[in-house]
């Protein structure tokens, strides 16, 4: 921990997962430096998951304007302490050595690490993508020994979550979330398999479901509701925020999902998550915890094609993801 710190500068914008998986070490930097003032460098969705004036930072700025207005602006701040957590950008380790701070933190690329006074280690591969964070800011930070994630859900997507499970489950069952989509197609497990999995726990343990879907999976999502036509299976209500997404995550018991962005966030929530990966490395990007459960393909690829993924998804055989839920669910009635 470094003493005198007024002003702190973060830099950290990507994928929700991306963001998401930052905040442990965000997080550590609010806890170590309680009196001092944090603005962001981010995108829109980190401004969707924290809103600016009612989180944890003063002043934002959107990666995406012009960059020598930017780093003008930022010079003018005059920050003690600049923490590059976009490690893969070459453009936010430009921006590190351009801002004119005190101490400069971060641990790439490669290629940049000039950029920084303040080194720390850069990890190739087979590490998580919440211990690379932390491990930037583990030299001018206490850290703790449990890592907590940060989080927040305004009072109206708490309502708004609150609203729907009280309209629509009554008996107050044990409540599984299931989120069927990704960021890509190929990430993926095919949906007949999720509705054969659902049909199959149905028969076997008295719960209730919600089928969750992002924006672009809505009628397909909508379509397999319809064919289970089952009394608790519920679609989930249209979200017009990642903060409504979360509050309704937040009350389930249980959450089965691929590799995808509302994985990170049931996560960061502390509601145990069963995820189904293809090509994706738990070590690097499997749902963060011990509780927690990774479904991997069989299939091992060290490169691989958008095609290559889409095999190795359906090498997922749909009878493992039910013998693991079943004993999950289990474990937590």
């Amino acid at each position: 921990m470094i003493k005198g710190i007024d002003r702190i500068l973060i830099l950290k914008w990507g994928a929700y997962g991306d963001i998401i998986a930052s905040t442990p070490a965000i997080k550590s930097v609010i806890d170590s430096y309680p009196n001092a003032s944090i603005d962001m460098i981010s995108d829109e969705r980190f401004r969707e998951l924290f809103p600016e004036k009612e989180t944890f930072y003063k002043n934002f700025y959107n990666i995406r304007s012009n960059k020598y207005e930017l780093i003008r602006k930022i010079r003018k701040e005059k920050y003690d302490i600049v923490i590059n957590l976009k490690w893969t950008s070459e453009g936010a380790a430009i921006i590190s050595f351009l801002s004119g701070a005190k101490y400069r933190v971060g641990s790439g690329p490669l290629k940049y690490r000039f950029a920084y006074n303040i080194k720390t280690e850069y990890h190739k591969s087979k590490y998580h993508e919440i211990y690379r964070n932390l491990d930037i800011v583990k030299d001018i930070c206490i850290c703790n020994d449990k890592i907590k994630f940060l989080t927040y859900i305004d009072n109206d997507s708490k309502i708004f979550a609150d609203n729907f499970i009280n309209s629509k489950m009554q008996n107050k069952k044990f409540l599984l979330g299931i989120h069927p989509g990704a960021s890509k197609y190929s990430k993926r497990w095919e949906l007949s398999r999720f509705k054969d999995v659902i049909i199959s726990i149905l028969s076997k343990v008295d719960i209730d479901i919600i089928l969750f879907y992002g924006k672009n999976e809505k009628n397909e999502i909508e379509s397999l509701y319809y064919e289970l036509n089952v009394p608790n299976v519920f679609l989930s209500p249209e979200t017009k925020s990642i903060r409504e997404l979360a509050a309704l995550i937040q009350k389930c018991n249980l959450f089965l999902c691929n590799n995808s962005g509302p994985m990170n966030l049931a996560v960061s929530l502390e509601v145990p998550t069963i995820a189904i990966l293809g090509s994706s490395r738990i070590e690097d990007w499997g749902p963060f915890g011990e509780r927690n459960i990774s479904i991997k393909s069989p299939l091992f690829l060290s490169s691989f094609t958008e095609n290559d993924e889409i095999i190795a998804m359906k090498a997922i055989r749909k009878e493992r993801v039910i013998d693991i839920l079943i004993k999950k669910i289990q474990d937590l009635l």
